[in-house]
């Protein structure tokens, strides 16, 4: 979506690998990672193309190891110049609703049991112990719905074609 805006051409629509960013920026289906971890290694490393390394671990709950994507991969990866953090510790509605208006933002969050099953409407954690944490980006609110609007990594067939009302 950041490259989309900076270019000023919607129909680039470029598919980046979210796979060689967790498996290569540090993440691990047992721990996770954080947004910062993920800022880093866009900025010094970079993210290829998706089907340099297609996204696998969400179905299947393994890892994926780095050295699995493509040997071309830093010729076809694209770094970011840098990032920035609305709101760090704090619970700053405002100040996340104005970042969101230069575009998606990554973020995380803690995965209930009842997520996984997560189909329409806005989530709310029901039931079900916690499964761990989860980055996600974050890509609008609803003031009407009192909710984000999140986009996963786990593909269209999960939630609403991806998204997620939370």
């Amino acid at each position: 979506g950041q490259v989309n805006i900076a270019s000023n051409f919607p129909g680039l629509n470029p598919k980046f690998s979210p796979q060689a960013l967790f498996s290569c920026g540090g993440g691990s289906c047992d721990f996770g990672w954080f947004p910062s971890s993920a800022a880093s290694f866009l900025t010094k490393t970079g993210i290829p193309d998706e089907a340099c390394l297609p996204y696998s671990s969400g179905a299947t709950g393994k890892d994926v190891a780095c050295s699995s994507k493509c040997a071309d991969s830093a010729q076809r990866s694209f770094k970011i110049a840098g990032s920035t953090t609305p709101t760090m510790g704090t619970a700053n509605i405002q100040a996340v609703k104005t970042a969101l208006e230069k575009g998606p933002l990554m973020t995380t969050l803690t995965v209930y049991e009842d997520f996984m099953l997560y189909s329409s409407g806005v989530y709310l954690h029901a039931t079900g112990p916690a499964l761990g944490g989860h980055a996600v980006s974050l890509v609008g609110y609803d003031d009407t719905k009192r909710a984000w609007l999140i986009r996963n990594s786990w593909a269209k067939d999960w939630g609403d074609q991806g998204y997620a009302w939370i």
